[in-house]
């Protein structure tokens, strides 16, 4: 609902409550649009400055019972963004992305690629996922992830299918955030790898210690997949002439072995170690 009995520039007074808010209005050609429509884009502004979160949780049920969100929140969105990225306790984001992996893994496919790969605004130059990911930390520190610029969904998709039998909710949420990091293009700032930027994520939202291993744990195996392998020593050599191949491939053999053990711990399930080790060797064919 939105106030109908009102004229455009008596809503415009109150939810534009500043001179970048009326610019941003109108780079959206806000007030090009017909009336019903520019009031309800305004009301849903001021809603959604009220509370930012609010894009949080209309994005975990449209991921949930299959809906599409309106025109209308797209062209309003923007106008919180900045006030969701920086502004907002990550703990609050992520009770709703702990409610998200509730729902299994064809809602967390859906909701990853809305947060990842959706483009709008005024030049559809922008994405949710750097304000939908991090946030305040627990002492109020900004802990935040870099803008994305390009994201392969397709890649993305073929990756999470690993996940899709996982039950596990911290595995299935910090897994997926993992690969849709990894897959994502993200401009350039002063974090040096994907596995920083997963981290900052991480301690943005308050993760609990099971989400961010399961993301973590893959970047580890990548690091150590993506190494040169160490100089065989006279120890190797003795080995490799057991096993009756050269000490290089002997190497080679023991670096795998050392990713693959990487990803895993003595208490995790089988069914999750099966799970990671086949996503760290599908990360590194993907391209």
């Amino acid at each position: 609902p939105f106030p109908m009995d009102k004229t455009v520039e008596e809503v415009k007074k109150v939810v534009l409550r500043g001179e970048s808010e009326v610019a941003l209005a109108n780079k959206l050609k806000l007030f090009e649009l017909d009336k019903a429509m520019t009031l309800q884009v305004l009301w849903w502004a001021k809603v959604l400055m009220d509370d930012p979160v609010r894009i949080c949780r209309a994005l975990r049920f449209a991921a949930k019972f299959k809906f599409r969100l309106h025109d209308t929140f797209w062209l309003s969105t923007p106008f919180a963004l900045e006030a969701l990225r920086s502004k907002v306790a990550g703990s609050r984001k992520n009770t709703e992305y702990h409610k998200l992996a509730g729902y299994g893994f064809p809602s967390c496919l859906e909701f990853f690629e809305l947060a990842f790969d959706r483009r709008f605004g005024p030049e559809k130059e922008l994405r949710l996922a750097s304000s939908l990911f991090g946030g305040k930390d627990e002492k109020g520190r900004p802990r935040l992830m870099s803008q994305v610029s390009d994201f392969d969904v397709e890649a993305f998709r073929a990756l999470a299918s690993r996940y899709s039998h996982l039950k596990d909710e911290s595995e299935l949420s910090g897994g997926l955030l993992a690969v849709a990091i990894a897959v994502a293009d993200l401009e350039k700032g002063s974090k040096s790898s994907k596995k920083e930027e997963f981290g900052a994520v991480c301690d943005g939202m308050c993760v609990s210690n099971p989400m961010r291993e399961a993301g973590t744990s893959l970047f580890l195996g990548l690091e150590k997949l993506l190494a040169s392998p160490a100089v065989p020593g006279r120890l190797d050599d003795g080995f490799s002439k057991l096993c009756n191949i050269s000490p290089k491939t002997f190497a080679l053999h023991v670096k795998v072995w050392e990713a693959l053990q990487a990803v895993v711990s003595k208490t995790l399930p089988p069914e999750l170690c099966s799970a990671r080790r086949t996503m760290l060797m599908a990360l590194v064919d993907s391209p």
